[in-house]
C-alpha cells in the first residue's frame, strides 16, 4: 500500500476521487463531498490531502487545511467559517479495508513529521467532532495533546417500537403535546422538493432560530453571514442528491416550525431547527412533536438511525436509544 501526504493541486479532480471512495465507504454526511466540497476554495485555501492507494485504487483520504500554524482536519481553521460545526469527522476509508488502516495512516503522519513540517511549517493537527475510533487511534500513536471536550451524540434506532422504547414520562409528554397541536387540525410534514421551496423553508428556519436566541440575549448561529451562504450552496448540491431534508411541520392553523436534517447511508442527522414558541401553554413542545414526526417518517422510509448530533439536551436523551462519543482535540505529530 502506498500512503502519501501532498498539497491539493486540482480540487475538481479531488472531488471526483472523493465521490468514488465515498461510494465505497460507510462515511458520515460530514465526510462526504456534498459537505466537504461546498465553497471549497473559500474553506480550504491551503489544502493538503492524505491518500492511501492499493495499486490504482484509492482506499483512504483525509483533507486538511493549513491555517494559523495548524493543520485542520475537514475544517478551514477560521472560526467564522468553521461555525458550520462539523461532526462525525474523520478519515474517509473504504469499508473493505482492515480495521488497522486508520492506525497506519496516523502512524504514517507521525513517522513523517519532519517532512510534513518542512512542507507545511507545522506538525500540529486540530481535529473537531471526531468519533471514538479516531480518538483512540491518536492515543495509541502517542500524539494526542489532550481533548478540548468530549460530548455524547445521542441517536435512536429507526425500527418499529420506537414509542414502546420511550419511558412512561416521555410517552405521556408526546401524547399530551400531540393532542395540543391536533386540536388545531391534522399534523402535516411538508418536505422541500425544489430549490425555491428549500430557500423558503431555510429562510423561515433562520427567522425562527434567530428570534428564539436573540430573545434570550444570544446572537444566534445565523448572525454569522457565512452560515446562510454556506447552507444555500450546500442545499443546491445536496437536495437533488436526496441528502437534504428540509421539513415544515404544521397544522392547518398553527405552525410548529422547520427541521433541517441531513440524510446519508441510512442515517438521518438532525442538524438545525427553528420553532414557533408563541404560546405559554406548557403542552406546547414543537421540537419534540416535530422530531417524533421526522423519526416516524424515517421508520416508514426504512432508514436506520436518527442522530441528534452532539449535545446532552434533555429532549435528545428522552428520544434516543444510545449515544456515540464525539471529541474535539489536538495532536502533535512530533510529540
Amino acid at each position: 500500500m502506498e500512503i502519501a501526504f501532498a498539497q491539493v493541486q486540482d480540487p475538481d479532480a479531488l472531488g471526483l476521487q472523493w465521490r468514488g471512495l465515498e461510494a465505497e465507504s460507510d462515511a458520515s454526511f460530514f465526510q462526504g463531498w456534498t459537505w466537504t466540497g461546498t465553497l471549497f476554495a473559500e474553506r480550504f485555501p491551503t489544502p493538503w490531502v492524505l491518500t492511501a492507494r492499493q495499486g490504482a485504487r484509492t482506499v483512504a483520504l483525509g483533507l486538511f487545511n493549513q491555517a494559523a500554524g495548524t493543520l485542520h482536519l475537514g475544517e478551514s481553521g477560521v472560526p467564522a467559517r468553521d461555525a458550520i460545526y462539523i461532526e462525525h469527522n474523520g478519515l474517509l476509508i473504504a469499508r473493505d479495508q482492515p480495521p488497522d488502516l486508520r492506525d497506519r495512516l496516523i502512524d504514517h503522519l507521525r513517522r513523517n513529521a519532519a517532512a510534513i513540517k518542512a512542507q507545511t511549517g507545522t506538525t500540529r493537527i486540530r481535529l473537531s467532532g471526531i468519533g471514538a475510533p479516531t480518538l483512540h487511534a491518536l492515543s495509541r500513536a502517542g500524539i494526542l495533546r489532550g481533548t478540548t471536550r468530549i460530548e455524547p451524540a445521542w441517536f435512536t434506532d429507526l425500527a418499529p417500537g420506537f414509542m414502546d422504547r420511550r419511558s412512561a414520562n416521555t410517552r405521556r409528554m408526546i401524547r399530551e403535546s400531540r393532542r395540543y397541536y391536533e386540536a388545531f387540525g391534522p399534523l402535516t410534514v411538508t418536505r422541500a422538493t425544489t430549490p425555491a421551496e428549500a430557500d423558503h423553508f431555510l429562510s423561515e428556519l433562520i427567522t425562527l432560530h434567530q428570534a428564539y436566541w436573540t430573545a434570550r440575549g444570544k446572537p444566534g448561529a445565523f448572525a454569522n453571514p457565512f452560515l446562510e451562504r454556506f447552507h444555500c450552496a450546500l442545499i443546491r448540491t445536496g437536495l437533488p442528491r436526496h441528502e437534504i431534508d428540509l421539513m415544515c411541520v404544521s397544522t392547518p392553523t398553527k405552525p410548529l416550525g422547520v427541521l433541517y436534517n441531513f440524510r446519508h447511508n441510512g442515517r438521518i442527522l438532525a442538524y438545525q431547527s427553528g420553532f414557533h414558541h408563541d404560546d405559554p401553554d406548557r403542552r406546547q413542545r414543537p421540537g419534540i412533536v416535530a422530531h417524533v414526526a421526522a423519526i416516524e417518517a424515517g421508520i416508514a422510509a426504512g432508514d436506520r438511525t436518527y442522530d441528534f448530533l452532539a449535545g446532552d439536551a434533555d429532549y435528545k436523551r428522552s428520544l434516543s436509544d444510545s449515544y456515540r462519543v464525539m471529541a474535539w482535540c489536538q495532536a502533535d505529530l512530533a510529540r
